[in-house]
This record gives C-alpha cells, structure tokens and sequence, in this order.
C-alpha cells in the first residue's frame, strides 16, 4: 500500500499548512523551514522523524537544531550534528544541547507502544551487519566528556537548557562544578554546590538549574552522601520557600525517593531517615494537600524501610533470641506489647536505638493514614463541585485522585501491612468496596466485557488476606467478605491456594517473612493467654 502513496500524502498537518502556505504565494523562513523539519519534512522533501514534543514557544528553533532533534536515536542525531541542512552554517549553544539532550535520553523499552518522535527516549535502528569495527567506530557518538571537550574548543559556555542538561546527567561533583564554573567564569553558581550562596542571589538561579543540581547532589555515594543529601534539602528549601508548582513537586518527589535507599548508603541512621522522609512530606503537604503520586511515594519510602528492619528481626527470631520483643518493629505487629505506649515514655531501655526508631516509623505510619484521609476528602470535595457534571462511572474511577484503583490501593495495602496497620487494612478494604459497590459503577462493571486493569483487585485481596486476616477478629474478616457479596461486585475472594501462588509470585521473601513474623506474635498471645489460664487455676 505504501507503494502506491505519494510522499504528500503522509505529511503532517503542520507540513500541510506549510506547503498551502506557499502556495499562496508566502515564502518561507527559516523557523517555518524548521518547524517542518520537526513535523516530518526535510529541506529536499525526505522525511524526518516527526517529534510529539516540541521545544518551548519562547525561543526560535534553528533548522540544524531542528534535524538533530528529528531524529531516532544518538547515532542519527551525531550524523546530523556533523552534516548541517545547509551549507554555512555555523554550530551554536542550541545545537550542542540538542546533541547533549540526545545523548542523555533513555533507551525506549523493548516493549513500548510509544513510537519514535512520541517521547524523549532513544530508539532503536537496525544497523548494517556488514560494518568494519573501524567504521563502526567512526559513526559511533561521542561520550559527554568528548562532546563538551569539542564545545569549549569551539569557544562555547554552557547555559541555559545545555547547563541544565550536563549537571543533571553527570555522576561527578568534580564535573558539576567544572559546568557551573565554565558556564560564567565567575564562580557565583559554582557556590551552588556549597553553604556560600544566600537566599536573595538563590532566588535569581533558575530553578530548573537547583533542581539539576540537586539530582547530582542525591547521587553521590560513600562518606559524603549524608553531607550531599542534606545540603540538597536545605538548597530546596531555600529556593522553593513555600512555592508550589510542578517542577518544585518534581524536586521534592525526587528527593523523597532517594531517601528510600538503604541507611548505610545515606550514612544516617534508620530513624534519621524516616525523620528527613517525614520532613518533606510535611513540605509537600500544603494548603491544596499532597497528590496520589507523593502518597503512593511516600507509602513506598516507608515499605522499603520496614522491609529491610524485617530481615533483622527475622533473623533476630531464627537464631532463637529472647529479646526480639524489644525489636522497634515488634510493638508495630503487637499490639499487646508492653511497649505500645513508648511513644509517651521509653520502654526499650535495653536496646539502643529502638525507642527512635520505633517512634520515627509510628510518626511517619501516622501522617501516611492522615494523608490517606485528606486525599479522601479532596476527592469528595472535587466531586461535589463537577454537580451535574458527572463522567461515565468507570471513566469517573479512572481519574479520581485518591487511591481508589487497584494499582494504587495495592500499593498502599502493601505499606500498611508491612508497618502493621491491619485495622487500617480493613479500613482500606471496606472503603475500596463502598466506593466500587456503587450501583453505577458496578452496572458499568458487568456490561464491559473485561474489566479494565484499574478494577482489578485480586492482589490487594490476597495481601488482605495472607497479612491481615490472621491478625483480625473473624467477624470484622466476614463482614468485609459478606459486604463484597452484598455491593454485587464481581470480587472473588481468594482461597487459601490463590493467596499461596500470590505469595511464591512475589519478587522476594519479604512478605514471607512477614507472615512468619506475625505467626510468631500470634503464638506469643497465645502463650500469654496460656499463663493467664494457669495462674488463675491456682
């Protein structure tokens, strides 16, 4: 069928508007001449890579800029770099970002629906098999070091999106410091990286730049990791104050993620990594309240610390020690402790460290169920205010801003067993079936032939159910399981045997673990219900 096209006939509306627009008798600029190159057309006619994503309204793209954009990959776009569209052009700041901006991209997933031109990622050409190592050579891109190594021969500093750019894709203090120094020669930006810079000069910094110089700061390993991660929070306080914007959501989110790496690579200790965890997602919690994506952040921060507490109490039980109850996680999965009142008064006088950090994981457990609520209300609030106004009711699930789908509740059931809130877990549950047994949605559910993804809740269930189950009340248990029934929905509820797959299908023992552990305590209660008999029989 593409045989028998004309090349006119896949050209994109912008193209089209360009080519009537010449026919009309105006003639072209360069930037038009540009514009086409990103929506598909070259100078002579052949075709480009149309790009989805465009650079902003307020600068002027150049043609040699523009094909180097339009591109699949790094290897097209270094063959662009060193062929320019016409003859005398010279190379400038936007080219070099272009070709920069290239070579930092991801590679696409082998699996992506997402073309070439879609998305900022690389794809993918089939090279020829027949090539000399030394051609292959030849048509390879350079690495980041060589092509700004070429760009300073050239005489040009890096500002703007090319700074940004190079400090946020380098691994090396050393190097941020060498960009930010070459990009003014002054040395005022270098004092970015360290405790010189005051707030007013802050302010005149742009923040798409702290926000590159921050992810650098996030990376660094070994003895100043902690100096680095801190020094990235106070510059983000510093600038940010009490903005809220995307980007400034983006560098909070992103420092929150990096705080759920393992203690020993932050060089703080666990309860100091869930206070700075705590902290920021205080800063996030302003007057609009956090969205989803934070919560679920935040839920994922505290799971991967638990997680990584677990193994130690599990190891603490296996190897038979009789102090595990003084374990900072052991009063978060019974509640019968002796030390479930150590947030008013310690109670671990005998180990060194729990009281903090059980106290830091009760804090931080808290404010993750507080949030819960407010994206609760918020939601609530934003729906009476669409009134009348109302989407279709699986449409209406979709889009809702609080962790009604299934991805999302999965997520959070996950933390909050982890971190032992099992009455939270029903909580979740009964809230999931309210919401999901309306009438509306549940007609919608069963007139589709199979349910979208978001509706399907068979982990969460057997999380529910291999987690918290054992550790409620069997009536609370039925209750939930007979309002499933009532509301209609669908809902199967796992038998023993799905809920055994669904823990072997896990990526690791964790959850195992867990559910060992909780045996564990279930055998204490029943101990100590043993002793209470005895001593009341004499």
């Amino acid at each position: 069928m593409d045989e028998e096209m004309d090349p006119e006939d896949n050209w994109s509306r912008s193209v089209r508007a360009g080519v009537l627009m010449q026919e009309a008798g105006f003639a072209k600029t360069d930037y038009d001449d540009a514009v086409d190159i990103l929506q598909g057309m070259s100078l002579d006619g052949t075709p480009t890579i149309q790009q989805r994503i465009l650079p902003g309204k307020r600068r002027k793209i150049g043609i040699w800029e523009a094909s180097i954009r339009a591109t699949r990959n790094a290897h097209e776009a270094w063959d662009r770099f060193q062929n320019p569209p016409k003859a005398g052009l010279k190379l400038g700041l936007a080219e070099y970002t272009a070709m920069f901006e290239k070579l930092t991209q991801r590679e696409a997933d082998e699996n992506t629906r997402a073309l070439p031109g879609d998305r900022a990622l690389n794809f993918p050409t089939t090279q020829e098999a027949n090539l000399t190592e030394f051609e292959k050579a030849r048509i390879r891109p350079p690495s980041i070091s060589q092509l700004y190594e070429r760009m300073q021969l050239d005489g040009i500093r890096p500002t703007g999106s090319c700074l940004q750019i190079l400090v946020a894709n380098t691994e090396s203090m050393e190097m941020a410091r060498k960009y930010l120094h070459d990009s003014d020669g002054t040395g005022a930006l270098y004092r970015l990286m360290s405790q010189e810079m005051d707030v007013q000069a802050l302010k005149k910094v742009p923040i798409s730049l702290i926000s590159a110089c921050i992810q650098v700061m996030i990376r660094q390993e070994g003895k100043l990791a902690r100096k680095y991660m801190i020094r990235a929070i106070e510059l983000a306080e510093q600038r940010l104050g009490t903005d809220r914007t995307p980007l400034s959501d983006f560098i909070w989110g992103t420092i929150l993620k990096h705080l759920s790496q393992h203690h020993y690579g932050l060089r703080i200790a666990v309860h100091q990594q869930l206070k700075l965890s705590l902290h920021i997602i205080k800063k996030l919690d302003g007057p609009s309240g956090i969205t989803l994506p934070q919560f679920i952040q935040f839920s994922k921060t505290l799971r991967k610390i638990a997680k990584r507490e677990l193994g130690q109490l599990s190891t603490e039980m296996e190897s038979g020690s009789l102090k595990i109850e003084n374990h900072a996680l052991w009063p978060l999965y019974d509640g019968k402790s002796r030390h479930r009142d150590a947030m008013h008064w310690d109670t671990f006088d005998d180990k060194s460290g729990a009281l903090d950090l059980f106290r830091a994981l009760r804090a931080s457990t808290l404010q993750m169920n507080e949030l819960f609520d407010k994206l609760l209300s918020h939601e609530r609030d934003s729906r009476q205010l669409l009134g009348a106004k109302k989407l279709e009711p699986l449409e209406g699930m979709m889009w809702r801003k609080d962790p009604a789908r299934s991805e999302h509740a999965y997520e959070y059931m996950l933390s909050l067993a982890y971190l032992g809130e099992f009455q939270q877990m029903a909580k979740l549950l009964k809230w999931l079936i309210q919401e999901w047994g309306q009438p509306g949605v549940v007609q919608a559910l069963s007139d589709v032939d199979e349910p979208p993804p978001y509706a399907d809740f068979v982990e969460t269930l057997c999380a529910f159910r291999l987690i918290a189950e054992p550790m409620l009340e069997q009536g609370e248990v039925e209750s939930l399981r007979e309002a499933i029934g009532a509301a209609g929905l669908n809902w199967s509820w796992p038998d023993e045997e799905a809920v055994e797959a669904y823990a072997e299908m896990q990526e690791d023992e964790s959850i195992n673990i867990l559910a060992r552990v909780l045996e564990r305590v279930r055998l204490s209660w029943a101990d100590t219900r043993r002793e209470a008999e005895t001593g009341a029989g004499k």
